[in-house]
């Protein structure tokens, strides 16, 4: 857990600003912590990092533009040295992927005290705000990840969560907290201009009730694109699962919809399904094949046989959790992919 001086100092990096920048990832556990983030200051300018974890110099441009005091960088697996070398602003960057050696940036990574501990729980232990609580579970079991503060969630939120469990997937693909946080993962979905609408909208939503109940315009506004996204969702999940195959280890699926970038959370409810299996879903796009991976809590460790697998690819690129990972890779280069793949989960 996030320690109470580390917490605190980055409090104080929060509220010891004026015009702070937040850079986020595009999926519950970023948006949970740039929310959260937001709503303790009240103000800023928040940037989604789409398709590649990485922040560059191509984003200093985004400096440039809104000439921030202060940066925060939000559940982004890779940040440039040079990137922060020529920004010439504080920068404070909380993750939880695969700890890289920077210098000049306050970089609080959980896995440098052995921990994967989401940064939407670090900014919940961060920012202390009750009004927050069902943001930062969502965030929490999008990442599936069950927080020290589920019992304070289930107390106060008990029709959200009405099962117990320390098994984050059974919340996620059994409760009304885990519609919440595949609304919030599927109104993520489209280009960056709509992704950033749906969170502006997120921002001003203060109670669940508004989206599941529809209790609000801006509710409503939530529910009906889930809504409409769900079912493609569902048509991508049947066609899936028509495929598995009882005796196979390996379930892959490849298909060339090109509209949503759904693999990432059908990844994650099918290995919920069928948790004796590496999956591999690959999404046919520009010449490339979009892949997400997962493995079960005793299954193969993905991040390393990926990053093996990819080794020497033209533009392949591939990593992340133990169990979660994603690959990009050349449509031709894919059946290479997958037989290093299935070689190093042997």
């Amino acid at each position: 857990m996030i320690d109470e001086k580390t917490a605190q100092q980055i409090r104080e990096e929060l509220d010891f600003c004026q015009k702070p920048l937040f850079y986020f990832h595009d999926d519950p556990d970023g948006v949970s912590s740039f929310l959260q983030m937001y709503h303790a200051k009240g103000e800023g300018k928040g940037i989604i990092i789409k398709a590649t974890p990485r922040i560059d110099v191509k984003y200093l441009r985004k400096v440039e533009e809104y000439g921030p005091d202060k940066i925060f960088i939000l559940d982004i697996a890779m940040v440039d040295q040079e990137y922060i070398d020529a920004v010439k602003t504080p920068v404070i960057w909380l993750d939880h992927h695969t700890p890289l050696k920077r210098s000049n940036v306050k970089y609080v990574n959980s896995r440098n005290w052995g921990e994967n501990l989401p940064p939407s729980v670090m900014a919940y232990k961060i920012c202390k705000n009750p009004k927050d609580l069902w943001i930062a579970m969502i965030g929490a079991i999008g990442d599936w990840h069950m927080p020290d503060f589920a019992l304070d969630f289930k107390e106060k939120y008990p029709e959200l969560m009405p099962i117990q469990t320390d098994k984050p997937e059974e919340v996620m693909f059994g409760t009304p907290l885990g519609i919440l946080v595949q609304a919030m993962s599927f109104n993520l979905k489209g280009s960056t201009e709509e992704a950033l609408t749906c969170v502006k909208v997120w921002s001003r939503i203060e109670h669940p009730n508004e989206i599941l109940k529809q209790e609000s315009a801006r509710g409503k506004f939530i529910w009906k694109r889930y809504a409409h996204i769900k079912e493609d969702y569902e048509r991508l999940k049947a066609s899936v699962i028509a495929g598995v195959k009882a005796d196979e280890k390996f379930l892959i699926h490849t298909y060339s919809e090109d509209k949503l970038a759904l693999s990432k959370d059908l990844a994650n409810e099918l290995i919920y399904l069928y948790p004796d299996k590496v999956i591999i879903l690959a999404r046919e796009k520009s010449g490339e094949m979009k892949c997400s991976l997962r493995s079960g809590r005793d299954g193969p460790v993905l991040n390393k046989a990926v990053e093996s697998a990819v080794a020497g690819m033209v533009n392949g690129t591939g990593g992340g959790h133990e169990h979660a990972c994603g690959a990009n890779v050349k449509v031709e280069d894919f059946p290479e992919f997958v037989s290093r793949l299935k070689k190093s989960c042997e």
